[in-house]
């Protein structure tokens, strides 16, 4: 059976007509990897490990996440345990992110969590649905214009929601009986004060049953998270310099810092013009594509990220990776630095460290791809940036 044989390989070109192809050139290669040299090889076999169906796969830290046959999200250790994070994610698409301490945050645009491998939790304490209603009661509490607050507790880490606040509430006996608290499992109620026809709220305690009488002036310390919100469910997570960050629409939204379950959606957040298809950090900065243009956030602080476009044309939804730069080839010489991968305009497009954006596969290699699931590795010493188009 004849072979094909190639004395040197330049790459797959689908830009140029088959008339207009080198004895170098490839229009499509199914299955086969590229050596550094230029030789082409079959693509190694696999090993089968589970006959269930798995999907939305994501390499954790020590554990392997993954939706099973019944969509429920999965952590496989390499002992062969596993653990449920959540029951019921759905058919679609998950995104993750490593976290600072460790966790795992992950969404899939509905809702979301995070978890560390044997257990799951919703990513942020939500806020109280309500503040439950005041009646008069005897007390020390000076005459005047109170307002209350309520938070929930986790009792499990301590993590606080942002709060709800009431409406004013005129005090002529010196007490409050505050009714109807919402309560939550796992979590306490707790309660905060303002001083009279002040605006600062201070803890009085925590409500049980639902219930919480207040006789005396707050003091027990100044709220801390009341415009605090836990995060929406979005798309597009990452982790930049402490920060969780994630996109819903077209606003990028960042936590805390060192805070990744808390945010400040009234300040934390950039509006893009069009819908966030890629958030990809790297050394310096911050590349966020949209379906209109790749643009970079430069700067080591959120506060004072700078703005540029370094290239127009749509982002393929997920075709963003981050790369060493010592695999990336800029003209006679590597890139430096924390780089990025990404289909820019269906070209493949690297993203530098300085915010710089270079076609690669320019003239040579054009995707209509809108969304993928894009990876790099490393297989046998030669770089591979993988993409699964998805639509």
């Amino acid at each position: 059976m004849s072979m094909l044989k190639f004395e040197s390989f330049k790459g797959i070109n689908n830009q140029a007509r088959g008339t207009e192809l080198t004895p170098a050139d490839l229009g499509t290669a199914t299955n086969v990897d590229v050596s550094n040299a230029g030789r082409l090889q079959r693509r190694q076999g696999y090993t089968v490990q589970n006959a269930c169906c798995h999907a939305n796969l994501f390499e954790a830290p020590g554990y392997l996440l993954a939706t099973d046959a019944q969509h429920a999200l999965v952590a496989i250790w390499p002992d062969g345990q596993r653990a449920t994070v959540h029951p019921g994610m759905g058919a679609g698409r998950i995104w993750y992110a490593r976290l600072p301490d460790g966790r795992v945050a992950f969404s899939n645009g509905l809702q979301c969590g995070i978890t560390d491998g044997r257990t799951g939790s919703e990513w942020g304490a939500r806020k109280p649905d309500s503040v439950g209603v005041a009646v008069a009661a005897q007390g020390s509490l000076a005459p005047g214009k109170y307002r209350w607050a309520v938070t929930h507790v986790r009792r499990a880490d301590g993590l606080e929601s942002g709060g709800v606040t009431s409406d004013v509430q005129e005090v002529a006996h010196g007490g409050l009986a505050l009714m109807g608290l919402p309560e939550r499992e796992g979590f306490d109620t707790q309660v905060y004060l303002t001083q009279p026809g002040g605006e600062q709220f201070f803890l009085v305690g925590r409500a049980a049953g639902g219930q919480l009488r207040i006789t005396a002036p707050a003091g027990l310390g100044a709220a801390r998270t009341l415009d605090l919100d836990a995060p929406p469910a979005g798309i597009l997570l990452a982790e930049w310099n402490g920060r969780a960050l994630l996109a819903v629409g077209s606003m990028l939204l960042a936590s805390l810092p060192t805070m990744p379950e808390q945010f400040d959606l009234t300040r934390d957040y950039r509006q893009f013009g069009a819908a966030i298809t890629l958030v990809q950090p790297v050394g310096n900065g911050i590349f966020v594509g949209t379906t209109e243009a790749l643009h970079f956030l430069a700067g080591e602080t959120w506060d004072t990220l700078r703005m540029s476009t370094p290239m127009t044309g749509p982002v393929a939804l997920g075709s963003g990776v981050a790369v060493d730069g010592r695999f990336v080839r800029i003209g006679d010489g590597n890139a430096e630095g924390e780089c990025m991968l990404a289909l820019v305009d269906g070209v493949i497009t690297a993203g530098l460290p300085s915010g710089q954006a270079v076609p690669l596969s320019e003239g040579r290699y054009r995707t209509e791809a809108q969304e993928v699931s894009a990876a790099f590795r490393l297989q046998g010493r030669m770089p591979q940036y993988m993409a699964q188009v998805l639509r």
